[in-house]
């Protein structure tokens, strides 16, 4: 594994995210996939999960692949990138429904080389990407205060590049970043937006659960099983 290559084709992927200055018009039937990634060994269990924008839940879809590559910090993309990929065109290909965006499990920009998973779907997919993540994986957040909604701001060379936001009074803040052809601004409106009850946006919320179960081969009702 050519970690050196690998940290240059982050370089150079990064210079091809276009983040818009100028909001997405969606609209309320707009779809918006949460995706979210279980493990067990190289074996990935990847669950997509359908909105439409009012936060009315659609669909679900499940899909067993192979990881890209074993874990290494910083290049998480690499590894869960080529599943999340596949997972998505099966449901493209295979069911009459387009996502106009996509909330996934992970970082954006707010990434040591500006190039986080939601940048690598994004990319790959052309789709407005947002990365949501449980934990910090840089170290230039401002505190939050304890109040739901607020902010502290993640700045990489003089450039804001995420938040950190407090969803739900006294909870841990989660940290949201754009991918791709999103602003920073329209990342976190449509992140509260999906999190009116926990702390995570309910897309992602229901595909964390959903990857969960599916890893331990539990019984899912109602579920797209993707082959």
């Amino acid at each position: 594994m050519d970690l050196d290559f690998l940290e240059q084709e982050q370089h150079w992927l990064a210079k091809k995210i276009h983040i818009p200055k100028k909001q997405e018009a969606f609209s309320s039937s707009d779809v918006v996939f949460g995706i979210d990634v279980q493990y067990d060994n190289e074996d990935s269990y990847v669950a997509i999960t359908a909105f439409d924008m009012t936060g009315r839940y659609l669909h679900s879809y499940v899909h067993k692949s192979i990881a890209g590559m074993k874990y290494k910090p910083g290049f998480f993309c690499f590894r869960e990138g080529p599943p999340v990929l596949r997972s998505i065109r099966k449901v493209l290909s295979r069911f009459n429904i387009i996502p106009q965006a996509i909330l996934i499990d992970g970082h954006g920009l707010a990434h040591p080389r500006q190039f986080g998973i939601a940048c690598f779907v994004g990319l790959h997919t052309n789709i407005p990407t947002v990365g949501v993540a449980k934990q910090a994986l840089m170290e230039s957040y401002e505190e939050v205060k304890p109040n739901k909604g607020a902010i502290g701001t993640c700045i990489i060379n003089k450039k804001v590049v995420g938040v950190a936001l407090r969803t739900q009074k006294n909870t841990h803040p989660i940290y949201v970043s754009p991918g791709y052809k999103i602003s920073l601004d329209q990342s976190v409106e449509i992140v509260k937006n999906f999190c009116q009850k926990n702390r995570l946006p309910e897309p992602i919320n229901r595909a964390d659960r959903l990857a969960r179960a599916f890893a331990k081969g539990k019984f899912l009702k109602d579920i797209h099983i993707i082959r």
